[in-house]
């Protein structure tokens, strides 16, 4: 639900207010935005969460709660009505897909905590059905939503899901403790080289059928976004 209602505030807000002229200039630099901040602020995380040892769990939900924060002055920095910079606008329709691109990143890496490979192999198609199923949910209901409060207070509606999603990791985190791995010493071994793992016949062809997919996608995107 969370990446429906980002994505369909973003990208309304951004057609909306920015001139039809300059959208086919700044569309195409959102894809590449997207990109550049997501893996950025990834990089970000995985260096600040070497330094939260057994604290991961106030990482998780600090860092959906500073999101959540981010989203809502954002809100509150947009102009009421037409208007502002097309920059304005361009950094918003970046910001909320990274947001939600995040959220799923902090899940999947909460969750890998409180499953061994064994459970993630019968319990992660279920998860990813509860995804699409959200989505489902968040487009079916977005129409009358934005009817109501209109689509800059989507902004508002992304950061009350956030706040959910770091009260419910606080929630699991009190009930469950996190699986513990019999002679798990993965923070000894040195990472595996990225050429060594590239050369693995399964990994080059699940990182070019991912390529393909996304490629897919954008292209699609564009395509419904430019015409």
């Amino acid at each position: 639900m969370l990446y429906t209602f980002g994505a369909s505030a973003g990208d309304s807000l951004f057609l909306t207010h920015v001139d039809p002229g300059e959208v086919r200039e700044f569309l195409a630099w959102v894809y590449v935005g997207i990109a550049i901040v997501t893996v950025g602020a990834s990089w970000i995380f995985d260096r600040v969460q070497e330094r939260f040892v057994g604290h991961r769990s106030r990482l998780l939900w600090s860092a959906q709660l500073l999101l959540a924060g981010s989203v809502i002055l954002y809100r509150f920095v947009l102009p009421e009505g037409a208007g502002g910079s097309p920059w304005l606008w361009f950094g918003l329709i970046i910001w909320l897909e990274v947001c939600a691109l995040l959220a799923i990143v902090l899940f999947f890496s909460m969750a890998g905590d409180f499953f061994t490979t064994r459970d993630a192999k019968r319990i992660y198609g279920f998860m990813a059905g509860g995804l699409c199923l959200g989505n489902f949910l968040a487009g079916a209901l977005t129409r009358g939503v934005v009817g109501l409060i209109g689509a800059e207070n989507l902004l508002l509606i992304v950061a009350l899901l956030l706040t959910a999603c770091a009260g419910i990791s606080v929630v699991i985190h009190r009930a469950w403790k996190p699986v513990q791995t019999e002679g798990d010493t993965s923070e000894d071994e040195p990472l595996a080289p990225i050429r060594a793992i590239l050369e693995l016949p399964y990994v080059r062809l699940v990182f070019i059928v991912t390529l393909l997919g996304l490629c897919c996608f954008v292209l699609v995107d564009y395509q419904m976004k430019i015409v």
